[in-house]
């Protein structure tokens, strides 16, 4: 018998194996774990570790040069980068600001091979360490994503020598429930950001089918409100935090399905509506809020953070950033916890949500806001190009997806700036809305004057790892905006700068949204600035100004010569005094 049992663990040990994508640790360098797994996707510091301890790991500590020089060379093999540039968290920060500390045990760190001049600094958020593929050490701010490596043990594999009476272990499938029994905030993105009713309908399937499921909703355990939220459009699930039992709460998200997502996005909206509905849940209860969102529109989260920190109480909050289009740089401002996934998910997504709703608060990103005086000292070049004010509302939207070269988008910015923002548009006028687009529209509230337009364009324009852009997204924004209703008898000239061509099956939905907008003499012109851009599609859409990308001159020339200006001459005189301003020519023609 005694034999049986030491062949048993001998055999055990045999079929011991690190986890998939994982390789073993040599025995004779040191170290606490078996296995080592780099991972490429970049994450936070926190969001790394969070998916480290979903394999039973951590990331990873090093005891000694060996060990490290062992990590170093796994991180040139799996990324294929020996220059040195790879950035990659290891487990070693100064979080608790009791010196470096390793993240699997909390013990002192006691090796450490930093790069000349490292450590800078382990104040603010620079309290975490990379590791590059030379093996040098770096001390970083946590919330950047980077590359990670977890050290994990090995598993036993199933064997049929194991006895048929013991029990099963929990499948590799299965969620892991929280650890907590907090009130949860659920926020459900139904906006257009989403795309379309097919990746809604996913993201509510993701919910009932993989992460609710894991938990016990109950007035004993957890309790739960659940809210769908766009701009224009909204859904309060059930009774909020009075729910019986998780299946009624699945119950109630199955009932959104098969929504059609048309309204802009808007976690502004989101946090509003949590406001409302905040104060029913219980006492002395800690409050997590999963945040659920396609869209990471800069001046959205700039409003959102008002209403986030008008929700007292709150102990966590887990963003879920979805797609392609995240910023994540943006969303570290409204949260320390920041996850991202496919349009897909997956197990490890709710795995990772699971365990960080029951984590502490981590701090933000701090917002830096750029002053109207800061706008004011940018200088333009000092040229003769042959543009006027235009008095009236300039709604306008540019196409920031990879259809356009590095070449094209730099030249489109500068344009942007000068002359398309000054000298054309109305000082004293409020603009109307903008926005950036590539297959979805990327809202941005109306911002107050020109030299805010200025100052975003200037901060916040960067082109977007999409490949493909929709000229009917700005042009649906615009029209529920309802930028042709502001009632005060200015005239309204949307401009859409477009990188790709019109599909054939937009022409009719194109010609149907320039129809509303250009009512009432109002007008709609697309830029196109790529100028070898097929025109077939758009000369199809009736009282639809083309105008294709000249040199500068020629090109705000034929923009403005398509533009319908107000009459009242004295307003444009008055608001540009000392400045030198050409009247455009319509004022003195056109009958408002």
């Amino acid at each position: 018998m005694i034999f049986f049992l030491i062949l048993l663990l001998f055999v055990n040990s045999l079929l011991a194996a690190c986890p998939d994508g994982a390789i073993q640790i040599p025995s004779n360098i040191g170290g606490k774990w078996s296995c080592l797994s780099v991972i490429a996707s970049p994450a936070s510091f926190l969001t790394a570790e969070l998916q480290c301890e979903q394999n039973g790991g951590h990331l990873i500590s090093i005891p000694n040069g060996f060990f490290n020089l062992f990590v170093a060379q796994e991180i040139n093999s799996r990324l294929g980068n020996s220059t040195g540039s790879s950035r990659v968290w290891i487990g070693v920060s100064d979080v608790n600001e009791n010196g470096w500390q390793n993240v699997d045990d909390n013990s002192i760190t006691t090796f450490f091979d930093w790069a000349p001049g490292e450590p800078v600094s382990s104040t603010g958020y620079n309290k975490c360490v990379y590791v590059d593929s030379n093996g040098l050490w770096y001390n970083d701010n946590c919330l950047n994503s980077y590359s990670y490596v977890c050290g994990t043990n090995k598993t036993s594999l199933p064997s049929t020598i194991v006895s048929t009476t013991q029990s099963a272990t929990t499948p590799s499938s299965s969620v892991i429930p929280p650890s907590c029994n907090n009130d949860i905030v659920v926020l459900i993105d139904e906006s257009y950001a989403t795309k379309n009713t097919a990746n809604f309908d996913q993201e509510l399937a993701f919910l009932t089918n993989k992460l609710l499921p894991s938990w016990t909703v109950n007035p004993q355990n957890i309790e739960v409100l659940s809210i769908s939220y766009a701009l224009y459009t909204n859904h309060v699930f059930g009774d909020p935090f009075h729910y019986n039992s998780t299946d009624q709460l699945i119950s109630d998200i199955n009932q959104r399905k098969g929504f059609d997502p048309y309204s802009p996005p808007s976690i502004t909206a989101a946090f509003g509506l949590t406001l409302s509905h905040v104060y029913q849940r219980r006492n002395n209860t800690n409050l997590s809020i999963l945040l659920i969102t396609y869209s990471s529109n800069y001046d959205d989260i700039l409003t959102a953070v008002d209403k986030l920190n008008a929700i007292n109480g709150v102990s966590q909050l887990v963003v879920v950033g979805v797609g392609d289009n995240i910023i994540n740089d943006y969303l570290y401002y409204l949260s320390g916890t920041v996850l991202t996934t496919s349009y897909s998910y997956d197990i490890n997504t709710a795995n990772a949500i699971n365990q960080a709703l029951c984590q502490p608060l981590l701090p933000t990103s701090l917002l830096s806001t750029v002053t109207s005086s800061t706008a004011r000292t940018t200088t333009f070049p000092n040229n003769s190009i042959p543009a006027y004010t235009c008095r009236s509302y300039i709604p306008f939207a540019y196409d920031v997806s990879q259809k356009l070269s590095t070449d094209q988008f730099t030249n489109l910015r500068s344009f942007l700036l000068n002359p398309f923002l000054q000298p054309v548009f109305p000082i004293d006028i409020q603009p109307a809305p903008f926005s950036r687009y590539t297959i979805v529209n990327i809202a941005s509230r109306r911002l107050n004057n020109v030299t805010d337009l200025i100052t975003y364009i200037t901060v916040e324009t960067n082109q977007i790892q999409d490949a493909d852009s929709d000229i009917t997204q700005p042009l649906n924004f615009f029209f529920y905006q309802g930028v042709t209703n502001y009632g005060d008898g200015l005239p309204v000239n949307t401009v859409i700068f477009a990188g790709s061509i019109l599909d054939s099956e937009k022409v009719t939905e194109t010609q149907n949204l320039v129809n509303n907008l250009t009512a009432n003499g109002n007008t709609v012109t697309v830029v196109l600035v790529d100028p070898n851009i097929d025109q077939t599609n758009y000369k199809k859409v009736t009282g639809l100004n083309i105008v294709v990308w000249s040199d500068t001159a020629t090109t705000i020339s034929n923009i403005e010569a398509n533009m319908k200006c107000s009459r009242d001459v004295s307003a444009v005189k008055s608001n540009n005094k000392g400045k030198k301003v050409r009247l455009h020519p319509d004022i003195f023609r056109n009958k408002f």
